[in-house]
């Protein structure tokens, strides 16, 4: 099978050809199957397309609880290069997912992970997924702890996460004054994040007391 090839710019093909016939695959869970050892080859490029692949073919899979397990179990063994696409993807795939709650558990253990680089990837995922959760409330907390990470680049990327799902985001005063905390962030790239934030979060804002102050301040 091409998947296996001995050329690593062929197995990257497969992947792409993957990607692009998976909806008139007839047996998707074998082509899955490759796609997830397509995802764990040893040549990054290879790893990269079927990182993509993957997140275009979720929606066609029939099992998609088990494919969503296969995507958080893969999270753990990926390069941190390839981790933005993948919390891209899972954030699509939420919507797709029949038991929401149990996937949303597993973004809520991987904003806790031990791996900062992990933790920025489910602030991601949870960004993309949040207008999809059944408790945004809680999905808000997790994005609030997130806004204290000890790493500045999770703390960046959640600043944008909650510019992004401010809108759907049922306690807007919450999310607003944790915003307002990272525009006086010591990371200049964090403070920068959070004021381009503010800028897509203020339409939906309706305190117009917070708005000023956070125009003055």
């Amino acid at each position: 099978m091409l998947t296996g090839d001995q050329d690593s710019s062929v197995r990257e093909g497969a992947a792409h050809a993957l990607e692009s016939a998976f909806s008139q695959i007839t047996k998707k869970d074998a082509a899955w199957r490759d796609l997830i050892g397509l995802a764990g080859d040893q040549d990054i490029d290879v790893q990269w397309s079927a990182a993509i692949a993957l997140g275009a073919a979720f929606q066609y899979v029939l099992n998609k609880d088990a494919a969503w397990k296969d995507l958080i179990m893969f999270i753990s063994t990926m390069s941190n290069g390839l981790l933005e696409d993948t919390a891209y993807a899972l954030g699509a795939a939420f919507q797709c997912v029949t038991d929401k709650e149990a996937a949303w558990k597993d973004l809520h253990e991987l904003a806790a992970d031990k791996n900062s680089n992990v933790r920025w990837c489910a602030s991601i995922a949870l960004s993309e997924a949040f207008n999809h959760f059944p408790d945004k409330d809680a999905a808000l907390k997790d994005l609030t702890k997130l806004t204290g990470d000890l790493d500045s680049g999770v703390r960046e990327e959640t600043a944008y996460a909650l510019g992004a799902a401010f809108q759907y985001v049922t306690n807007k005063e919450a999310a607003w004054r944790d915003l307002i905390r990272l525009t006086r962030d010591h990371d200049s790239s964090v403070r920068s994040a959070a004021t381009s934030a503010l800028g897509s979060a203020f339409q939906y804002c309706p305190i117009k007391k917070l708005q000023r102050t956070s125009c003055i301040g």
